[in-house]
C-alpha cells in the first residue's frame, strides 16, 4: 500500500468570515496544487483522496478529485491539526486496501510523516505548503515503518 500526504497549498492569511477555517487557497496556491495533483496523475494511481474539514484542505483536494476523478473522495476530521495522527491510520486500516491521498495541514501532516517512516510517535518532518510524500507500506495497509519514496517540493513538481 502507498499513502500520500499532501500539505495544502498557500491560502489567503484571513477569510472574509474571519475564520481560520474558511481560508481559501491564493491565486498561487490554486496553480501550486493543480501541478502538484498533474505530476501526482502522471506518476500514480490514487483510489481514494481524504481530506480536513477546513475549506484550504478541501479545496486542495478538489485539484487531485479533477485528476482521479473515480477516486472516493471523503471528508475527515482525523485530518485536522489538533487530532492524534494515529487516528487517521486506524481509519485506513478499516477500508479496502488501495493508495490513499490525504490532503491537511502542518504540524499533522509532518508527524503522520515521521510516524509513517520511523514508526513511532513524537517526531516531525516539515512540509512545505503544497508539498508531496510518498510512504510505501510492506502490505495492504498502513502499517509503520514504511518506505519514504519521496517528499517533493511544488517548485520539483513543476518541474517534472
Amino acid at each position: 500500500m502507498n499513502l500520500f500526504l499532501f500539505r495544502h497549498a498557500e491560502a489567503e492569511d484571513r477569510a472574509s468570515s474571519g475564520k481560520d477555517e474558511d481560508r481559501a487557497l491564493t491565486r498561487k496556491g490554486r496553480e501550486s496544487a493543480k501541478a502538484v495533483a498533474a505530476l501526482l496523475a502522471r506518476l500514480e494511481k490514487i483510489q481514494s483522496i481524504w481530506h480536513s474539514p477546513l475549506a484550504r484542505a478541501a479545496e486542495t483536494a478538489s485539484f487531485a478529485a479533477k485528476e482521479f476523478p473515480n477516486a472516493e473522495i471523503r471528508e475527515t476530521p482525523s485530518l485536522r491539526s489538533e487530532a492524534p495522527v494515529v487516528r487517521v491510520l486506524d481509519e485506513i486500516s478499516g477500508r479496502q486496501p488501495g493508495d490513499v491521498l490525504l490532503v491537511g495541514h502542518q504540524p499533522h501532516l509532518g508527524e503522520l510523516l515521521a510516524l509513517c517512516i520511523s514508526g513511532r510517535e513524537g517526531g516531525s518532518i516539515p512540509m512545505r505548503k503544497a508539498s508531496l510524500a510518498r510512504i510505501k507500506f510492506a502490505g495492504s495497509h498502513a502499517s509503520p515503518p514504511g518506505k519514504l519514496i519521496y517528499l517533493l517540493s511544488p517548485e520539483m513538481a513543476a518541474k517534472l
